[in-house]
């Protein structure tokens, strides 16, 4: 939808950072036990935006398949089962 690649990192960091700065550092509510996994290490605190304000030309359905895709909380993100079921039209690519 924006032509560009939407979290370009260029290292596991920045990776994070761009991540964090694009959907907001995750918070204990929005995946409980974050902090505790393996190599967990603090990158900072940054807000979360709504992705209306960079995808603005993307219909309320596209926004919230990217939505379900983008959480991150593994348990609740959508599955790739769900997202072939996902009431969206579908483009031909060609």
């Amino acid at each position: 939808m924006l032509r560009i690649p939407y979290l370009p990192g260029e290292s596991d960091m920045d990776q994070l950072k761009t991540i964090f700065r694009a959907l907001g550092t995750p918070t204990e509510e929005d995946w409980p036990g974050h902090t505790k996994l393996p190599d967990y290490v603090p990158v900072g605190q940054f807000p979360k935006s709504p992705l209306r304000d960079l995808f603005t030309a993307a219909s309320a359905d596209a926004l919230n398949l990217l939505q379900r895709c983008l959480t991150y909380e593994p348990r609740k993100r959508i599955t790739a089962k769900e997202v072939s079921n996902f009431p969206f039209p579908r483009r031909s690519l060609c």
